[in-house]
């Protein structure tokens, strides 16, 4: 062996000796080959949360780097980089923030990247109010937040001004009220701020939480399943300053009728029986008609302008926006207010026959006083079928409610009226759609304890435009002990009512059900007024001694049709019964073992509709039913209420088409036994029993109608028989055809579905045709749009009442932002020539902002089309006249498109 390789070797073995010393010392691994897949942050930073202008420190964190091979390695803190986001911060108004801060690894030609979340806050560390919310409430509010002001010292150092909303705060105690409540703990951030208030000795409750028909309503004030009124505070003030407005017109109207002959003050300001809303020159029956039939004279108009245009006029307006008076008015138009415990919705849905009640509790008997907020649900007039704009019509209180405290009936006058959603010059106002009243009764005795009130809805027979069951809206009840009275009011928890009972009996003697228990657990003592005893819809007679009950319910009122039924004591269904079997008449009854009744029949009674006819009795129009029936164990006036009991409907159809949908408007008549006539006929030498039932139909106007009859039952059906001939009546101005309807009548056939239809025409009421074409024209610098027409028996006055121009901006959308044409402003004008008009319309001064939807109406919303495209350039706009295919129901609408 060489020297030199002595050498060799031994420089290797030392290199190796090393090599194997640092294995050792820092362990050995192969080198990486994967590539980087991912890396995941294994350790988050020791700082997450920042105050407000701090800077993000990475200090503490471990990053892992994860390969294709599923390998893993753990990253030095100088092979990973962060975006510096630079100082942490909170926005303005603000409390607390979060922020990603993204970390990167690049090995290779390969970057992965991973998300570190940090939050940051700018929490108040002393505040003083500076604007206080409401301060006073009654028993059964809840806390109002809206309107606070704070003035807060911030984390960072800064003062800031800080609104208080429930977006951005809490509040404890956060539901109502107690009479114990002395302040309010108000959390912003993470900062309580303690706001005193006072809790007035008198109850606040909200329609949505009191019983009806004995059940806890169950839907919650933010939802109570009833109608939303969208009436804001703007169009609150506005409808209080129109509706003020309508008020001087009326009293200046009022005046000029004083000055004639024939006024009558007593006969005009009696209460009337007849619960309507006439407008527009009818025969009235009290002063508030009169006025709107002299308002709406034409001949009065001058006088009308005149006074609108006087100083005294203009003075009283600027008055009264100035007012206290004012700001009162417009509160009580907002019927949806967005703060929370303010009462957000109304109780709807109160029908006939149902009783609303609520509950609470004076600490002695005593003497007070009642207050509701209702609104008249009388729909006088609708939208063609719609909903908007509606009329709500005025009712007589004491015709739809009786009022009970403790099962005291209190006294209703006459005078008090719900007044309808129109102003006082008979026009329909949206804002006033629930047209709110305060109704208070007074001296009405509590008693120490639990007391109860009571609205009965009665069947008072009133018939709304879309044949809905209505009684009155409800918004608030207030409940407050006379002046100088020592008695403490307080609300009890409905919310946890549970009527508790036990049987003792339910089983049938002498022709009835009969149901008896007692009361116990948290309800003795209570509530028991509210416990209902139920056979499926019919509700039983109850007597209260004590903390036992007893209910009685006549079997008679039961039927075969509705069986099996299910007996519900306070709501739920019973499960046990003494098993029995009453005959009552030709009702068989039978209450079985598990608590369920099953009524069986040995009578018999079936109908079977056969034509229709019209005809003319003592100067009114009848629509006649005629049909056969069969019977058994049924008497004739048994035979005569049930078909008195048919639903009949006549549902209008102006435009001949069955495609109108909701444009439809259903005009349902009701019958007594006392327009139902039975007899005999015979048919194949068989005898058969046949009835005849007559319909009103005088209300009537002249239109094309449908007719829906269902014998002996409430709902709509489409009546098929066929009419033998076409017969046609008149009486005064109009004449009514019964149209013959076949399966192989053709147009007529797909006109009334089959069904016996009736069309009315009226040779004094307007006629209006109008041309189906439209022009788009300049005058010097103007633009107009021009619609002409012909019409008869008709002043012009009438014409020009029955027409309304208007565009609405947006395509079809539907927006609600609605610019009017009138000739008051100038932008309409009218020609007549020999049973012709034509109306001009000036839409020069519309915005670049279509496009725009035109449309008019002439009566009810007509079609019509114009003649071609056509563009008109004035400046800088351009106005385009289009054909447009996009229809709503019978109203075509047109496109006026300027662009700059």
């Amino acid at each position: 062996m060489t020297r030199t390789r002595k050498v060799l070797i031994a420089v290797l073995s030392m290199v190796f000796v090393i090599c194997m010393t640092l294995c050792v010392v820092t362990g050995c691994a192969p080198a990486q080959t994967a590539a980087l897949a991912s890396i995941k942050i294994t350790t988050p930073p020791t700082a997450v949360s920042y105050v407000s202008g701090s800077n993000f420190d990475p200090a503490g964190m471990v990053v892992t780097a994860r390969y294709a091979d599923k390998t893993e390695k753990e990253l030095a803190s100088t092979d990973w980089t962060y975006e510096d986001p630079g100082a942490l911060t909170v926005a303005a108004g603000k409390f607390e923030a979060t922020k990603s801060i993204k970390i990167s690894y690049t090995e290779g030609e390969v970057t992965k990247t991973a998300n570190q979340s940090v939050k940051i806050h700018n929490y108040i560390t002393a505040a003083t109010i500076t604007t206080y919310p409401q301060q006073e409430y009654f028993i059964g509010q809840g806390f109002n937040v809206a309107g606070m002001v704070i003035n807060a010292t911030l984390e960072d150092g800064s003062q800031a001004s800080v609104e208080v909303t429930a977006e951005n705060s809490t509040y404890a105690p956060a539901g109502v009220l107690s009479s114990a409540t002395e302040e309010v703990t108000v959390t912003v951030g993470n900062f309580d701020i303690e706001v005193p208030v006072s809790v007035l000795n008198a109850i606040y409750v909200e329609a949505e939480t009191g019983y009806r028909d004995g059940q806890l309503i169950e839907q919650s004030t933010g939802d109570s399943g009833n109608i939303r009124v969208d009436a804001t505070t703007d169009k609150a003030k506005t409808g209080a300053e129109n509706l003020y407005k309508a008020q001087l017109k009326a009293n200046f109207a009022l005046e000029q009728i004083k000055l004639a002959d024939d006024y009558d003050e007593v006969a005009l300001s009696q209460p009337s029986d007849e619960i309507t809303v006439t407008v527009g020159g009818k025969a009235v029956t009290k002063q508030y008609e009169a006025i709107v039939a002299w308002l709406n004279d034409e001949a009065n108009q001058e006088a009308i302008d005149a006074y609108l245009a006087s100083d005294e006029y203009t003075q009283a307006v600027e008055e009264y926006l100035a007012s206290e008076q004012f700001v009162i008015d417009y509160s009580k138009f907002v019927a949806h207010e967005s703060s929370p415990g303010a009462g957000e919705h109304y109780l709807g849905q109160n029908g006939q026959g149902d009783v609303l009640s609520f509950v609470f509790e004076s600490s002695e008997a005593a003497t007070g006083s009642i207050a509701f907020r209702l609104s008249s649900a009388y729909l006088y007039r609708d939208n063609n079928g719609g909903w908007l704009s509606v009329i709500m019509g005025d009712v007589q209180f004491n015709k739809l409610v009786e009022f009970y405290v403790n099962g005291v009936k209190a006294t209703i006058d006459d005078s008090v009226l719900l007044e309808g959603g129109m102003t006082a010059d008979g026009s329909a106002d949206n804002v006033l759609w629930c047209n709110w009243k305060e109704v208070q009764f007074n001296n009405v005795d509590f008693v120490a304890g639990r007391n109860v009130i009571e609205l009965r809805f009665l069947n008072h027979g009133i018939v709304a435009a879309n044949n809905y069951n209505f009684a009155a809206n409800v918004d608030t009840l207030l409940v407050a002990p006379s002046e100088g009275s020592s008695a403490q009011l307080d609300t009890f928890d409905n919310n946890n009512v549970n009527i508790e009972y036990t049987l003792s009996n339910v089983s049938l003697a002498d022709g009835a059900l009969n149901v008896a228990g007692t009361l116990s657990g948290a309800s003795q003592g209570y509530y028991g007024d509210l416990l209902d005893v139920k056979v499926g819809n019919h509700y039983a007679d109850l007597e209260l001694d004590g903390d036992s009950f007893s209910a009685v319910l006549d079997l008679s009122v039961l039927s075969a049709s509705e069986n099996p039924y299910n007996i519900t004591v306070g709501g739920s269904a019973i499960s046990s019964a003494t098993e029995g079997t009453e005959e009552v008449g030709y009702l068989t009854c039978v209450l079985g073992a598990d608590g369920r009744l099953t009524v069986s029949s040995s009578a018999s009674l079936v109908f079977e509709p056969k034509g229709a006819d019209i005809g003319e009795e003592n100067g009114k129009p009848y629509f006649y039913i005629t049909g056969v029936y069969t019977s058994v164990n049924y008497t004739d006036d048994e035979v005569k209420a049930q078909i008195a009991n048919s639903y009949f409907d006549l549902q209008n159809d102006d435009s001949h088409s069955k495609a109108v949908g909701n444009g439809w408007k259903s005009n349902k008549f009701t019958s007594t036994a006392a327009d139902v006539t039975l007899g005999t006929d015979v048919v194949d030498g068989e005898t058969v029993y046949t009835y005849k039932v007559k319909f009103d139909v005088s209300s009537l106007t002249a239109s094309a109608y449908v007719s829906h009859y269902n014998p002996g039952g409430s709902s709509a059906t489409d009546f098929k028989p066929g009419i033998d001939v076409e017969k046609e009546i008149t009486i005064g101005s109009k004449k009514y055809t019964l149209v013959i309807v076949a399966e192989d009548v053709g147009d007529n056939a797909e006109l009334f579905w089959n069904c016996p239809g009736l069309i009315i025409e009226d040779s004094a009421a307007p006629v209006n045709n109008l041309n189906t074409a439209m022009t788009l024209f300049a005058e010097g610098e103007k633009v107009y749009i021009q619609v002409s027409g012909t019409y008869a028996n008709m002043e012009e006055a009438e014409v020009k009442a029955a027409y309304a121009f208007d565009v609405e901006v947006g395509a079809g959308a539907n927006t609600g932002d609605i610019h009017t044409f009138s000739e008051a402003d100038g932008n309409l004008t009218w020609t007549f020539a020999d049973g012709t008009f034509t109306v001009k319309i000036d839409v020069t001064d519309l915005d670049a902002e279509g496009p725009f939807w035109f449309h008019y109406k002439a009566g009810s919303d007509l079609t019509c089309t114009a003649n071609a495209d056509s563009a008109i350039t004035i400046g800088n706009k351009t106005y385009v006249l289009r054909n447009h295919v996009f229809s709503w129901g019978n109203r075509d609408l047109f496109c006026i498109d300027p662009a700059e």
